[in-house]
């Protein structure tokens, strides 16, 4: 029970904290990844060069003049310094006798502010400099640094419009160029080069792999694993570091290393691009990992993607304290769960052989339980838990070997890791990158077709159009039989314009915007057909929603059909509907979160409230707004497609109050005071702004002399009527009549409750500019009585 405790604090620690700072992990093992934009010949390798879930981004093929880049579309800020990770492999099933491969591939940082992308010249420029023999006289859109991995030798070259650099080839370099200017003489200046061998013929240190290869070279012949930092030094400077892994479970080397006093823009992306030219390789990247620097953080991976019951399986998590101080006491915990969420059964659906953890030869790093070095056999649960002293600037290593025992609902195993820093005692300035979770799919018994129903973009475009993808794929441990029909059907929704469909190898069929696709060709285990595309149109509308599904049949036999049918949806600009609240009087506030706001929009949108019309600054409490002028509320629907940011006015009013007195004794004892009256009913305050020139409130006074009007803005300056004039309205421009009742005088007029008045008996109070609610704005009449002497009206004061 102790360790379920453990394992549930960690994962709710994350929990809490994950909006803190950021962490982006991007595999590019899978036939789609959300979120990543890519262009020329870049494609996902999931399902067709590769197994399933066991794919790479591939910006290039090993064939001349290609062109590919990719970015991923989530931005991350540079404030803390940033540390990236990615794999790559970079070679050829075609001999290159003549230039042995080229010509390489740049890892750029941009501006994430950059609202229209636009990559840079290609061949020897590798997507991020200009390349004035392409027509490309400037470098990529919003470019901070450019990071070259470059096969042939030409990104350092000062040639082809490049600024700067060598006078001649450096193959085999990793060269960084700086950021884009409007300039075409200073954009994308060359900074430093490191050439890590001259040879380009050998392997060694080599960018690339030159043994010719039919297929995809192993971990064990080459491997490569890039870390980029990028840290304030706290004197202005910025230091960029590159470093390398040769082996899988080797050390980092520093390959390059600048400083600069360029600043990054507070936010970032990250991008790749790829370019072959008369030379060729396959440029390949996988598993991206970004997150701040200088803190501890853990990461998790898994050897193989798909499995079989009976498989073994092995999982390495890394535990890295990048503080410089010891940190002890760190608790982590391991689970493993089926697609469900479910904890998998210890002998039932999973057994552990060994748990080996590994300090890294530092004696300073060590886990209870654990001896560095010795695998641990027995004792195990799920989840399993330890705890870590970890020395400063270590890392820590568990490998996990286990053996599948049955096929989990869902198809998925699950292994998520977690890591709590609060007994250590330091503050963990990013916990986003505290948890860190692998899947694997175990396939199932002999033909098992499932279906994929995706977009390009769940927010519909009417002007390019959006295009619908279905992928086929055999999740079975076996082969399906050749000549076995395999079809697919889709009913395009009524309102979408249809552009086109095509699919490579698949037979076409329709009948209006319904679709028959078929094909009979075989299918390995953990492959996939080529895709289905579907390219469409959608009104322009707001609010509006269609769902698409597409189902699969096999004319052979399946041993599951509950995977057979796939939706999704695809969504118009939500219609976002703005209701400008109720005025409030202070100190009250306006609530913009009140559902009456916002009433008559699309339903289901989360609302986000902003001070300014670009939506740059966050509205710290929209549910109780003191202060008025105009804000702004931008809505999201359920997938992540926004409104128009739209303007909501917030009025907040302030009070001007006081009492009418019967002062019978007038001014003579210097006071404003006596009985509350309204004179029969028949009083009226006025209150008129003398910044607009107009009557902006009328208000009757009670019967017990009391008035208060709120209605009035602070920066105006006002004056106060008393008077009878009961045709006085609001807007008018003329200052009221002033009138009492037969037999009424004023007798004075003072704000406050003592002595004192406001200098003229006139039944008015000049308030001047106001600044707050005022209080106690008096005024004092008094009656008379009058009667018949002598044939004569005789008044006195009662």
């Amino acid at each position: 029970m102790r360790k379920l405790i453990l394992i549930t604090n960690i994962l709710l620690l994350f929990i809490l904290s994950a909006k803190a700072q950021f962490i982006v992990t991007e595999s590019f093992k899978g036939g789609t990844s959300p979120g990543i934009i890519t262009g020329g010949s870049a494609t996902l390798t999931s399902g067709y060069a590769d197994p399933i879930n066991d794919g790479w981004l591939r910006l290039t093929s090993a064939t001349k003049n290609q062109s590919g880049y990719a970015y991923v579309n989530t931005p991350f800020p540079s404030s803390l310094g940033v540390i990236m990770e990615f794999e790559y492999k970079s070679w050829r099933d075609t001999d290159d006798a003549t230039y042995y491969g080229a010509d390489g591939f740049c890892v750029f940082l941009f501006d994430a502010a950059t609202t229209s992308f636009k990559i840079g010249g290609y061949g020897g420029s590798l997507g991020y400099a200009p390349n004035s023999e392409q027509g490309v006289t400037t470098g990529l859109s919003g470019g901070y640094i450019g990071i070259g991995f470059d096969e042939y030798g030409n990104f350092a070259r000062s040639t082809e419009g490049r600024i700067e650099g060598t006078s001649s080839l450096k193959p085999n370099s990793v060269t960084l160029r700086g950021p884009t200017t409007a300039s075409a003489s200073t954009t994308n200046k060359y900074l430093k080069h490191n050439q890590l061998q001259p040879d380009p013929k050998l392997n060694g240190n080599s960018i690339d792999y030159n043994t010719v290869t039919s297929t995809r070279p192993k971990d064990a012949d080459f491997y490569r694993k890039i870390k980029i930092t990028i840290v304030p030094t706290g004197t202005g400077f910025y230091k960029i570091d590159v470093y390398w892994q040769t082996t899988k479970f080797g050390v980092y080397e520093s390959i390059i290393s600048y400083t600069t006093s360029t600043p990054p823009p507070p936010n970032l992306k990250l991008g790749f691009a790829g370019a072959t030219g008369g030379g060729f390789n396959y440029h390949e990247i996988r598993n991206i990992y970004i997150t701040t620097t200088g803190n501890a953080r853990v990461n998790k991976e898994v050897d193989k993607a798909n499995i079989n019951v009976g498989d073994q399986l092995t999982y390495t998590v890394d535990v890295t304290n990048e503080n410089d101080a010891v940190l002890n006491g760190i608790l982590l915990g391991d689970t493993l769960k089926s697609t469900n969420g479910t904890n998998l059964v210890l002998g039932t659906d999973f057994n552990i052989t060994s748990i080996t953890f590994n300090n890294q030869g530092n004696s300073g790093t060590t886990a209870s339980g654990y001896t560095s070095g010795v695998a641990k056999t027995t004792g195990f649960t799920n989840p399993w838990s330890t705890s870590l002293n970890m020395a400063k600037g270590s890392k820590a290593t568990f490998t996990v070997v286990g053996t599948v025992r049955s096929r989990p609902e869902g198809n998925y195993i699950k292994n998520s890791v977690g890591i709590n820093t609060i007994p250590s005692g330091i503050t963990d300035l990013d916990p986003t990158n505290n948890y860190a979770t692998v899947s694997n799919m175990v396939l199932s018994p002999n033909v098992d077709f499932v279906v994929s129903k995706t977009l390009d973009s769940y927010c519909a475009d009417p002007v390019k159009g959006n295009t619908f993808t279905i992928t086929v794929s055999n999740i079975g441990a076996t082969a399906s039989e050749q000549n076995k029909q395999v079809t697919v059907t889709d009913v395009i929704p009524s309102g979408l314009t249809i552009d086109s469909i095509r699919g490579e190898g698949w037979t076409i069929n329709s009948n209006n915007n319904s679709y028959t696709i078929t094909r009979s060709t075989s299918l390995k285990s953990a492959y996939s057909y080529p895709p289905i595309k579907i390219s469409v149109k959608a009104p322009s509308t707001k609010g509006l929603s269609w769902t698409n599904t597409a189902n699969v049949t096999y004319a052979g036999t399946e041993s599951n059909t509950t995977n057979n049918s796939s939706s999704t949806t695809l969504y118009t600009t939500p219609n976002l509907v703005i209701t400008n609240p109720p005025e409030a009087c202070s100190p009250g506030t306006v609530n913009l979160t009140a559902s009456a706001v916002t009433a008559g929009s699309t339903s289901n949108l989360k609302y986000a409230y902003y001070t300014d019309a670009a939506a740059t600054t966050v509205l710290s409490n929209p549910a109780a707004v003191a202060t008025s002028g105009t804000y702004y509320i931008r809505a999201t629907n359920v997938v992540g497609c926004t409104s128009a940011i739209m303007p909501v006015t917030v009025k907040i009013n302030y009070s001007l109050s006081g009492t009418v007195f019967n002062d019978r004794n007038g001014m003579a004892d210097n006071i404003v005071n006596g009985i509350g009256t309204n004179a029969g009913n028949t009083l009226r305050i006025v209150v008129y702004n003398n910044t607009t020139s107009k009557v902006e409130n009328v208000v009757s006074v009670a019967s017990d002399g009391t008035y208060s009007s709120c209605t009035s803005t602070i920066g105006n300056s006002y004056t106060l009527y008393l008077t009878t004039a009961a045709l006085t309205a609001v807007g008018q421009t003329a200052v009221p009549l002033l009138t009492l009742a037969t037999l009424a005088r004023y007798t004075g007029e003072h704000i406050g409750m003592g002595a004192g008045s406001d200098g003229a008996v006139d039944g008015k109070v000049p308030l001047g500019t106001i600044s707050n609610n005022i209080s106690d704005i008096n005024f004092g009449i008094r009656f008379m009585r009058s009667c018949v002497i002598s044939n004569k009206n005789v008044t006195k004061e009662l």
